[in-house]
């Protein structure tokens, strides 16, 4: 670099003589040019033919790195470039493909007093229940944090407008205030809610779409309860089909656990300004032996029974005892507990020969359609208890009896029968409701009901569809235009062959031909098919036929009645 030092009166210039830029200037003292001790004010300059290279080249070129990294780099390396754009500009390439979900800022929504926000969603499991439910809905109280777990009858997503209803009409009357703002997210199933909570006066709020952080309240409340319930099924040695006891027994204590949102108070306590009583809590999945006397059927019977633990009633002051030999539930107030042991662990290492089934759906109707001939009739013996249903296990002397001492705090709770009525005060304070269905789905059946054999699937479905032929050739004047299906012949032993090849036979898998099946049917005499309902009523072989077919489908449960969601 050339430079040239011009001297002045009282300071002293340094200037470059191609550019003529002044590079460092000093000052007189005691006449003389004193030459600058710091350097600071010295300014290098970068003299090129060609244009400066652009920030937006640069950011091409390194392969389109954030604002903050790029500047980063070309100052580091002092490399010269041109601001040709702004701080907030943005570049197209980067929108489209780095596009994410933006940060979420504290909620801000406040409440004074309960139900005045309330927050719902449904969760699905990917595991059948032990009684067949796969859905469940939450209920959660922004102001206590108290939550609601609704799992009767939900069986499909368009149930919840059936399980609402009834549940606001049950805490408005409980806590003598409105439902303020109802929050959810756009599925189908809170949609169908819409006109119903306009009508109400309850203004209807959802999360938008893809965006689960604003029901954040409902999903963290998911992730709590599922964790909880896992672990006490693990803890318990006990099959995930058990789901539906165990969420339910995780909500029942996760309402009465203090939480740091509402400054170290338990839910339960937060809404009905009582403590909660622990002394009744009991180990999930432990040995218990429930009292069963007024179920004997003579004196020299057993008292009780071993069973397990499987949670809380929700309308009485009881406990569930499953029975794991038989499936069925006891509802009883006096049981004894070894919270040590675990049924479900011994069973782990002997697996049952049948699986273990808990239906709380009694069974439909039969013979819907006028039969001109009777079904096959059961073999006649002794009537059982059925083990699928669920017993009630407090006699009313026991009831009278535990009154005075069974002082659970629980009883400033309400719950929901299976009518939808508001039934008895420990209600609110358990995690589920039955069912408000006129449909009896409720798994704590009462044993005062009707009590019938469990059939067996297989001989319902072989009676439904095969009639006896001697009954039927007996009552039908025209035995060759019997609409029942003739039985294709068993097909021949398999028999053993060299070759390598694997086949349906060797596997012992047979498909019957049914080519000798319509050629024999061709060679009777075949009816002209009724063309109109009336016509095929009026024909007592299409009446046996539906007949047969409606039993049938109500034997092996192929279908629910549903209502419409909308």
């Amino acid at each position: 670099m050339t430079s040239t030092t011009l001297p002045h009166t009282n300071h002293i210039k340094v200037k470059d003589l191609n550019s003529g830029v002044p590079l460092i200037q000093g000052k007189t003292k005691d006449e003389l040019y004193e030459w600058p001790a710091s350097m600071s004010t010295i300014n290098s300059f970068f003299a090129s033919s060609s244009p400066k290279t652009t920030l937006v080249d640069w950011h091409n070129r390194l392969g389109h790195p954030s604002l903050s990294t790029l500047k980063s780099l070309l100052s580091s390396l002092s490399i010269p470039f041109s601001q040709s754009v702004t701080p907030h500009s943005l570049c197209s390439d980067c929108s489209i493909n780095k596009s994410h979900k933006l940060p979420f800022s504290q909620s801000s929504i406040v409440s004074t007093k309960p139900l005045e926000y309330i927050f719902s969603d449904v969760w699905t499991s990917p595991v059948i229940s032990i009684d067949n439910f796969k859905y469940y809905l939450v209920l959660i109280d922004h102001y206590t944090r108290y939550t609601w777990l609704y799992l009767y009858p939900l069986k499909t997503k368009a149930q919840v407008k059936d399980v609402f209803i009834p549940f606001k009409a049950l805490v408005e009357n409980k806590f003598n205030t409105k439902i303020g703002t109802f929050y959810s997210d756009n599925g189908g199933e809170f949609v169908a809610l819409r006109s119903f909570l306009s009508a109400s006066g309850i203004s209807h709020l959802t999360s938008p779409p893809h965006t689960p952080e604003h029901n954040g309240i409902s999903e963290r409340k998911h992730r709590h309860i599922v964790e909880t319930g896992l672990t006490l099924l693990t803890h318990a040695g006990m099959p995930k089909s058990y789901w539906t006891y165990a969420f339910a027994a995780a909500v029942y204590l996760i309402n009465r656990l203090p939480t740091p949102v509402i400054d170290n108070n338990s839910p339960f306590q937060k809404l009905f300004a009582t403590s909660p009583n622990y002394s009744k809590l009991r180990v999930f999945g432990c040995l218990c032996f429930p009292w069963i006397k007024p179920y004997n059927s003579h004196k020299l019977e057993d008292r009780s029974t071993p069973c397990a633990f499987i949670g809380y009633s929700p309308t009485q002051s009881a406990y569930l005892c499953l029975q794991p030999s038989s499936g069925r539930i006891y509802v009883s107030r006096h049981v004894k507990f070894d919270e040590h042991i675990f049924p479900f662990q011994k069973q782990s290492s002997n697996p049952p020969s049948e699986p273990l089934v808990v239906s709380p759906i009694s069974s439909p109707p039969i013979s819907l359609v006028p039969l001109p001939v009777p079904l096959v009739q059961p073999s006649p013996g002794p009537p059982s208890l059925d083990s699928h249903q669920t017993v009630t296990a407090s006699s009313t002397e026991s009831t009278s009896s535990s009154s005075g001492n069974d002082g659970d705090s629980d009883s400033h709770s309400q719950r929901l029968n299976s009518t939808g009525m508001s039934e008895t005060t420990p209600l609110l304070s358990d995690p589920i409701s039955p069912s408000p269905n006129p449909l009896n789905l409720n798994p704590t059946i009462n044993e005062n009901q009707n009590n019938s054999p469990s059939p067996n699937p297989n001989t319902s479905t072989n009676s439904a569809h095969s009639p006896n032929p001697q009954s039927s050739s007996e009552q039908s004047p025209s035995p060759t235009n019997s609409p029942s299906p003739i039985n294709s012949p068993s097909p021949p032993p398999p028999q053993p062959n060299l070759h390598q090849m694997q086949t349906r036979r060797k596997n012992n898998i047979f498909k019957p031909n049914l080519k000798y099946n319509l050629s024999a049917a061709l060679s009777t005499h075949i009816p002209a098919e009724p063309r109109t309902v009336n016509q095929a009523l009026k024909d007592k072989r299409w009446r046996g036929a539906m007949s047969h077919e409606i039993d049938a489908f109500a034997v092996n449960r192929t279908f629910d009645l549903l209502e419409s969601p909308l």
